[in-house]
């Protein structure tokens, strides 16, 4: 019974983290659901502990306190399952947390892991998009999430008729 109470603060732990990004994590019941399918419990420890921005496996392995060789292996698996995006730098690989939103709710769905119940995850991130808490993360702010930037020059000139 403790290990199910270990787990649960965990996915607390991460949850939390995973809110501290641009486009927050709301508490909600359906949250946690979501992140004990996608996460194992050593996956949830790594992801609540993982540095902000593109870090290198050395600066990951000092956040979290695992050896870089299992921690490798770690971040391999959460990288098929689009929790972590890995990319290389000037001959380095560095790692970074995908966000919830524009993030593991899509990247997930991008790649074909049959080790995951899909259609239960797709019917939880669908509820989830619908709560209060989501639509207010999400659309709520004052700051827009992007913007268009014209630029008038590099547009060919349109010729623009009224007609009757």
């Amino acid at each position: 019974m403790g290990h199910l109470a270990q787990r649960e603060e965990v996915l607390r732990e991460l949850r939390k983290r995973l809110h501290r990004n641009p486009i927050g994590l709301p508490e909600h019941a359906t949250v946690y659901e979501i992140l004990s399918i996608l996460f194992s419990e050593r996956e949830a420890w790594v992801g609540a502990r993982f540095p902000f921005g593109a870090v290198t496996l050395h600066e990951i392995s000092q956040a979290v306190g695992i050896a870089e060789p299992e921690l490798s292996e770690i971040l391999e698996g959460m990288a098929r399952k689009g929790l972590v995006i890995s990319t290389k730098k000037a001959e380095e690989r560095r790692y970074v947390l995908a966000m919830s939103m524009t993030g593991f709710f899509e990247f997930t769905f991008m790649r074909t892991n049959e080790s995951l119940p899909m259609k239960r995850l797709a019917e939880l991130m669908y509820t989830y998009r619908h709560t209060p808490e989501f639509v207010q993360e999400f659309f709520g702010s004052p700051t827009p999430r992007g913007r268009a930037l014209i630029y008038g020059d590099v547009l060919p000139p349109v010729r623009s008729e009224v007609f009757p």
